[in-house]
C-alpha cells in the first residue's frame, strides 16, 4: 500500500511536471510569436523609410531636371534675343546704306538735271 501510495506521488508530481514544462514551452512559443511580430514591424519600418528616402531623391532629381530645362530655356532666349539683335543692326545698316544709295541716286538724277537744263 505504501509503495502504491509513493507510486501516486510519483506519478502525480510527473504529472505537475509536465504540465509545467507544456506550460513553459507555450510562453516560450508566445515570446518567439512577439519577437517575430516585433522583427517583422522592424523590417516593415526599414522598408517604409528606404521607400520614403527614395522618393524623396527621385522628386530632388526631378527638380534639379527642371530647373535645368528652365535655365536652358533661359540661355536659349537669351541666345535668341542676342540674334534678334543682330539682324536689327543688320537690317538697320541696310536700311540706311538703301537710303544713302537712294539719296545718291537723287543727287545724280538732280545733278543731272540741272548739267541738262543749262
Amino acid at each position: 500500500l505504501k509503495e502504491a501510495q509513493e507510486l501516486e506521488v510519483k506519478l502525480r508530481l510527473l504529472a505537475l511536471e509536465e504540465h509545467n514544462i507544456k506550460k513553459k514551452a507555450e510562453v516560450e512559443k508566445e515570446r518567439l510569436r512577439i519577437l517575430e511580430v516585433k522583427e517583422a514591424k522592424k523590417m516593415a519600418d526599414l522598408e517604409k523609410k528606404k521607400k520614403k528616402k527614395l522618393a524623396k531623391k527621385e522628386a530632388d532629381l526631378e527638380l534639379k531636371r527642371q530647373r535645368a530645362e528652365e535655365k536652358m530655356a533661359m540661355a536659349q532666349e537669351a541666345q535668341a534675343e542676342k540674334e534678334a539683335k543682330v539682324e536689327m543692326k543688320k537690317l538697320q545698316k541696310a536700311r540706311q546704306h538703301a537710303a544713302a544709295l537712294e539719296a545718291q541716286r537723287q543727287a545724280q538724277f538732280m545733278f543731272k538735271n540741272l548739267a541738262g537744263a543749262s
